[in-house]
């Protein structure tokens, strides 16, 4: 399903999901790092963000990989 912006639900969840996890993290350089990578390949190419090895592990384990 998509939304107005072209994007799946999914797809916005989690931008929202990765926005919330950036201002969460803002005093740990460590973890803003790792997220400010996963956030730049999430804006370059939304259409295979989710096809990548990285941020696939990303999601599957949430904040452990931080």
């Amino acid at each position: 399903m998509t939304g107005k912006n072209g994007l799946t639900v999914a797809e916005n969840w989690a931008e929202i999901y990765l926005i919330n996890l950036y201002y969460m993290t803002l005093i740990d350089t460590k973890k803003l790092n790792v997220l400010k990578s996963i956030i730049n390949d999430f804006d370059s190419s939304k259409k295979t963000f989710f096809k990548t090895k990285k941020n696939q592990t990303f999601f599957k384990k949430k904040n452990q990989c931080l």
